[in-house]
C-alpha cells in the first residue's frame, strides 16, 4: 500500500472523517497548507491518523509526496492526446497538483499529447518545458465513442432548451456537427453518462441528456417548476438569508452557500470555494441537477445555486463566486446580500443548479 505525506491545498480546508467516503461522520478539520502523513491510498482516499484514531481525507484537495512503495512511484506509462473540455481554458503547471505554479495556459478545444500519468495529472510538454494539466478537465482526443447499439431506438427525447448541439461523442470535447431546435424529437440508440446517442440526418450523433426530456423508458429529471425546468426551494432560500445575518459580508461566499445548503438537507456535505463548489453538488444528484438555465431565469426562481468560475475581482478571478437565489428576478445571497446580481459585469463560467427535493 502507498504511504507518504499530503498537503491540504483546499483554500476552505478538508475535513476528516470515519471512514473512505463522504457518507462517513466528520471527525475534524485541517486547514489549507495543514501536511499530514497517510498510511495508504484508496479509491481517492488517504488514511491518516487524527487525534490518534483513524480518519480519512479526499486524496483530490491535497497535494501528495509519496514515499516508499512496492510499485516504484504514482506516475504511470500511460501515453495519448486528449482535448481541453474547461470552457476557460486550463492551467499548465509545474507539478501534478494545483499547489504549483502556473507555466501556461491550454485553449478549450486544445489537443495535446500526454507522456504520463500522475495521481489524476497528466505529464505534458509546454514551450520546452515538462509541464501538468489536471485530466478532470480533458476527454481523449480519439479512440472509441462507447460503441454502437446498432438502430435499436431504446426510446425518444424531446429538446427543452433553445438550441443543443450534436456532437460526433459523448463529451464537449467532441467537434459539433450540427444543432437541433426546442421541440425537437430525437430517436435515442444509447444512453452513455450524461450524453444520448440518436438520429441526426442520415447518420448519428451525441446530444446533452441533462437538455432533453426523456419519453418511451425514462425521464431525464429535473425538478420541474415554472421557468426553465428550475424548481423553487424556499426553504433553502430562506437558509441562506439566515446565514446572511450570521456573517455579513465576511467574504467567504462558499462558506455561505455550503452552511445554507447542509441546513437544509440532512447529511448533505459542501466544500470548496465558489469556484469547485458544483464538484460537491455532483457528488449528490439525487438532490442537485445542473440545468441549462439563464441567469435572468434563474433569479425568478428561489433556492436555485449559482456557481462562477470567475469574477473581475483579484480574489473572484482565482476563487470565482456562488449565491443561492432569492426569487424576486434580481437578488441572490451568500455572506452577504446582492439585491441587482444582473447588474454585476465581469463574471464569467456561469453555472445553475436546480435542486429535486
Amino acid at each position: 500500500m502507498a504511504s507518504g505525506t499530503a498537503t491540504v491545498t483546499s483554500s476552505s480546508g478538508l475535513n476528516v472523517r470515519k471512514g473512505p467516503s463522504t457518507s462517513y461522520a466528520k471527525l475534524g478539520a485541517l486547514s489549507k497548507g495543514a501536511k499530514v502523513n497517510y498510511s495508504s491510498d484508496s479509491n481517492g482516499w488517504l488514511q491518516i491518523k487524527y487525534n490518534n484514531t483513524t480518519g480519512y481525507i479526499c486524496k483530490q484537495y491535497t497535494s501528495v509526496t509519496q514515499g516508499t512503495t512496492s510499485g516504484g512511484g504514482t506516475t504511470s506509462s500511460s501515453s495519448g492526446s486528449v482535448r481541453v473540455t474547461a470552457s476557460s481554458g486550463l492551467n499548465v503547471r509545474k507539478g501534478p497538483s494545483t499547489s504549483y505554479g502556473k507555466i501556461g495556459l491550454l485553449s478549450y478545444n486544445a489537443v495535446v499529447s500526454y507522456s504520463g500519468e500522475q495521481n489524476g495529472w497528466l505529464k505534458i510538454s509546454y514551450a520546452g518545458q515538462t509541464g501538468y494539466i489536471s485530466k478532470q478537465y480533458t476527454t481523449p482526443a480519439s479512440g472509441s465513442t462507447g460503441g454502437s447499439t446498432g438502430n435499436t431506438v431504446i426510446k425518444t427525447a424531446t429538446v427543452t432548451c433553445d438550441v443543443l448541439n450534436v456532437r460526433n461523442g459523448a463529451g464537449t470535447g467532441y467537434s459539433k456537427i450540427g444543432t437541433v431546435s426546442r421541440g425537437a424529437s430525437l430517436s435515442v440508440y444509447k444512453e452513455q453518462g450524461d450524453w444520448l446517442q440518436v438520429k441526426y440526418g442520415s447518420g448519428k450523433g451525441w446530444v446533452c441528456k441533462s437538455y432533453t426530456s426523456l419519453g418511451s423508458g425514462g425521464s431525464s429529471g429535473g425538478g420541474g417548476g415554472s421557468v426553465a425546468g428550475l424548481r423553487a426551494n424556499t426553504t433553502l432560500r430562506d437558509k441562506v438569508l439566515q446565514v446572511e445575518k450570521e456573517m455579513p459580508g465576511s467574504g467567504w461566499c462558499a462558506t455561505g452557500v455550503a452552511r445554507a445548503i447542509e441546513r437544509t438537507y440532512s447529511g448533505v456535505d459542501i466544500w470548496g470555494n465558489g469556484n469547485t463548489i458544483h464538484q460537491s453538488l455532483e457528488c449528490y444528484p439525487k438532490y442537485f441537477k445542473k440545468v441549462n438555465a439563464s441567469l435572468s431565469d434563474a433569479l425568478k426562481v428561489p433556492g436555485i445555486i449559482l456557481t462562477w468560475q470567475s469574477t473581475a475581482t483579484a480574489a473572484g478571478q482565482k476563487y470565482g463566486h456562488t449565491a443561492i437565489t432569492i426569487g424576486n428576478g434580481s437578488s441572490s445571497c451568500c455572506d452577504y446580500y446582492e439585491s441587482n446580481t444582473l447588474g454585476v459585469s465581469g463574471r464569467t463560467g456561469l453555472r445553475v443548479y436546480t435542486t429535486l427535493r
